[in-house]
């Protein structure tokens, strides 16, 4: 049998009594700190109000099955990393390079061809009507704000031939003060990168300037592999050093802004001139001592964005833009059976 120890219970009642008295004492103890400091911000005058503005960043519009990654630039200008560097860092994105810096470099995402990978900037197309593709290395970082990268089934307004993936270029927006920066870097092979920029908004108006340009010589030293000629494999070519690889790029990049209709109305020119030797990919006494490229581009993009209040997430974006490119190429020095080239 069970027996209750005498004043047990009500030991455990006081003790109960004892805790729900502390709790009100605390209780009544905060509401009174409480009041205290509300008093004290009522005596020393309202609380000032401060207006935050902010911009929504442009984003592609992603379809099911397909993911999207973000860079995010001024982290790496201090690297001195380019457009194909931080392209090749992505997850599903390969780069194949025809040279060192300066040279064209083409984009896989997922193992698509590079006409399958539509570029854009600000949502205005760069691939030339040339080859279907774009050229990123006119391009540099000093000039963008972020790089968007798509992989799958591409994006909603990128049409059909959007297979492998998009990738956006997102340019640098005007801040709410002045801002200027001044960038210069030296290399190898006699090569120097700078670049300027300057933003700032006047009035309702968004003004962004930037300027990149790139030059080296080129001259790397290389040797090339062993071959094999009528089943007989040959030794490699003692290190010899690859000629008329010289390389010139100049960029620049102008953009206004103004609100229009409860909307954003944005002028971009964007103006790229590339001239650089074609040594070519033959052995080291097949390169071409004169052969030369120039590309000479304007991209010039009128836009309207503005949301829809009455549908949820529902936006009108227009957009009209006009290309102009000019591509020569000219080797003066002609091949065994075959005329020069002008």
């Amino acid at each position: 049998c069970l027996r209750r120890r005498p004043g047990s219970g009500s030991a455990a009642a006081s003790w109960r009594f004892l805790t729900a008295v502390v709790g009100l004492f605390g209780t009544l103890t905060t509401s009174a700190d409480i009041r205290a400091q509300a008093q004290n911000h009522e005596a020393e005058g309202p609380v000032e109000e401060m207006i935050v503005v902010g911009e929504v960043a442009p984003a592609m519009d992603v379809l099911a099955g397909a993911s999207m990654t973000r860079i995010e630039i001024d982290e790496r200008l201090i690297e001195g990393s380019r457009i194909d560097d931080l392209l090749s860092e992505t997850p599903g994105v390969q780069i194949r390079r025809f040279g060192g810096a300066g040279d064209r470099f083409e984009i896989s995402i997922r193992g698509s061809r590079p006409e399958q990978v539509p570029v854009y900037l600000d949502g205005f197309r760069l691939d030339t009507s040339l080859t279907g593709r774009s050229d990123l290395s006119a391009l540099c970082l000093d000039i963008l704000q972020e790089v968007q990268v798509v992989r799958g089934a591409g994006a909603a307004r990128s049409g059909s031939g959007a297979i492998g993936g998009v990738v956006n270029l997102v340019s640098r927006r005007a801040t709410s003060d002045p801002e200027t920066r001044v960038r210069g870097s030296v290399g190898s092979f006699e090569s120097f990168e700078g670049s300027v920029r300057h933003t700032r908004k006047i009035l309702e108006l968004d003004l962004s300037l930037g300027y990149c340009g790139f030059r080296t010589e080129g001259d790397f030293e290389f040797q090339q592999i062993a071959s094999e000629t009528d089943g007989r494999l040959t030794s490699a070519s003692p290190i010899v050093r690859r000629i008329n690889n010289e390389a010139e790029r100049h960029t620049a990049l102008v953009q206004l802004g103004h609100p229009l209709a409860g909307g954003s109305l944005r002028l971009t020119q964007l103006l790229t001139d590339l001239d650089r030797g074609a040594p070519g990919l033959g052995f080291a006494d097949q390169q071409r001592t004169a052969s030369r490229e120039e590309n000479l581009s304007s991209l010039t993009g009128l836009s309207f964005d503005r949301r829809i209040a009455a549908l949820p997430g529902g936006r009108l974006q227009l957009g009209l833009s006009h290309r102009f490119e000019r591509e020569s190429f000219e080797d003066p020095i002609p091949q065994a059976a075959s005329e020069p080239i002008d």
